[in-house]
């Protein structure tokens, strides 16, 4: 599987023949002419090829500090009127969290010298051809980063195999068997990839460092994710492709325990040249996982629910234009990439807990002027409220997160690409339910004791983050 290809080159403005995909945190995977495989030997028949890059960033971070709880106010006898509540991702790992310990007052800061949308990638092949027609290859992709995981100099970097396939290539199709990248999420990680980040580095996703960054993925943009599974795709027939796989089930940890069957993932996508200058791509995507939960008592029947989604978008280019847009919906999914593993996803407060709903909108546009591209883009990812967040006076749950993007890479070479890039990433909470302690026979001065909670309109706070990325850096890629 070559990795790092753009069908719009910074290098050449001239259209070229891609495929593309991504992973959670900026993993994407493409073809063209424009840097192939680097070809290592060839013998008897067989031929070891290589492929890859590198690319350091300086990130600087200002904004927000993860937000705090309001502190709960007292009467005049120094009672409590309320009760606590928590903000959703306060002092977990999951999800963007910046911390309160940059400066005296909460906000946040940082400096980082860091790897950029895609992180180190070293690939290798071997392929040859089993008939005249039919083509046999075998790649692994081994994945790295430029910075130590939670800034520790002793911590050895965080490196994975995460890419190890067979595939199988001819006139009939395609066909991938092994850890591959998965089929729902690719148009819109796709455009990102194309006309945002693939020289750039966008949203950091976390501070601890540790894996590639997001460009848009979680603000807009779901990503693919790597998993082990098969996918046949047929060939272009008048231009129609049709993708469809079953991968490795994901359980939801914490919230249900067993995931029984093999998921099915699938594309449908239309792709067409506009005479010499252009194209025009459109798909769509679905993905479906049946989720169980083993009761405790035997006596109780395990219970089950489903995480599905649905995804579409398209690309259009003519001459130096570029323009894709984007939508997905679905429950179980997740901000960043289908099916991650996050609080976020269902209800905490219950086992197993109710799945929460997801809907992302994503736009990203690109001017390529010889070796200059300029990108634009913007996108929004949200969640829905459960009907028990509606009414939870105890915890505030997460909203949407909106970023906005803009970035200028220039190419030196045909393998060396110089970026700088911004990124506003802008997070929001429903905020708990405002509420207050009330007495029931007035005598008590105790609020633990038996004061009931009575729900006021609105909420207590509607919490926010808003910080700013600037990011400079260079790739060098084969």
């Amino acid at each position: 599987m070559p990795f790092l290809r753009s069908r719009v080159s910074v290098a050449d403005p001239k259209v070229r023949a891609a495929w593309t995909g991504l992973s959670f945190l900026a993993a994407m995977v493409v073809t063209s002419a424009a840097a192939a495989e680097v070809t290592l030997a060839e013998k008897d028949g067989w031929t070891f090829f290589a492929d890859g890059r590198i690319n350091t960033f300086v990130s600087v971070g200002f904004g927000d500090g993860f937000p705090e709880p309001l502190p709960v106010p007292l009467d005049a006898a120094g009672n409590p009127t309320r009760q606590d509540y928590a903000v959703l991702g306060s002092g977990a790992g999951w999800s963007i969290k910046a911390t309160t310990l940059e400066d005296t007052d909460g906000n946040y800061f940082a400096m980082r010298s860091r790897s950029g949308f895609m992180g180190t990638i070293f690939g290798f092949g071997l392929k040859r051809k089993l008939t005249e027609t039919t083509t046999a290859k075998g790649y692994i992709g081994v994945w790295s980063t430029a910075e130590a995981p939670n800034r520790d100099k002793q911590q050895t970097l965080s490196t994975d195999v995460r890419v190890g396939y067979v595939s199988f290539d001819g006139p009939w199709g395609g066909f991938v068997a092994g850890r591959d990248l998965g089929l729902f999420g690719r148009i819109s990680t796709e455009t990102d990839f194309l006309y945002g980040h693939n020289f750039g580095l966008g949203l950091p996703c976390m501070d601890n460092g540790g894996n590639p960054t997001c460009g848009h993925v979680g603000t807009g943009v779901i990503g693919a994710g790597f998993g082990s599974g098969f996918a046949y795709s047929t060939p272009s027939l008048g231009g129609f492709t049709l993708k469809a796989g079953l991968y490795d089930p994901v359980r939801i940890l914490g919230g249900w325990d067993k995931a029984p069957y093999l998921r099915p993932e699938a594309q449908l996508a239309f792709e067409t040249p506009l005479g010499e200058k252009g194209l025009v791509k459109f798909a769509v995507e679905g993905i479906w996982q049946k989720l169980t939960d083993i009761r405790e008592e035997p006596e109780e029947h395990d219970v089950s629910t489903d995480i599905w989604g649905v995804a579409g978008g398209g690309r259009f280019e003519y001459g130096p234009a570029r323009l894709g847009l984007s939508a997905w919906h679905g429950r179980g999914l997740g901000f960043y990439t289908a099916l991650q593993n996050d609080p976020v996803m269902f209800d905490l407060a219950e086992k197993p807990g109710e799945l929460r709903t997801f809907t992302g909108y994503y736009g990203q546009g690109a001017l390529v002027f010889g070796p200059v591209q300029f990108s634009l883009g913007a996108g929004v990812a949200t969640v829905d409220q459960l009907e028990k967040d509606k009414v939870s006076t105890s915890l505030s749950t997460y909203k949407s997160q909106t970023g906005i993007s803009a970035g200028v890479f220039y190419s030196v070479s045909d393998n060396l690409v110089v970026g700088l890039d911004y990124f506003r990433l802008m997070m929001r909470w429903y905020g708990a339910r405002n509420h207050h302690f009330q007495d029931p026979d007035g005598l008590d001065t105790d609020p633990e004791n038996d004061f009931n909670v009575v729900l006021d309109p609105g909420v207590i706070n509607a919490e926010k983050l808003d910080i700013d990325f600037i990011n400079a850096g260079v790739t060098f890629h084969w």
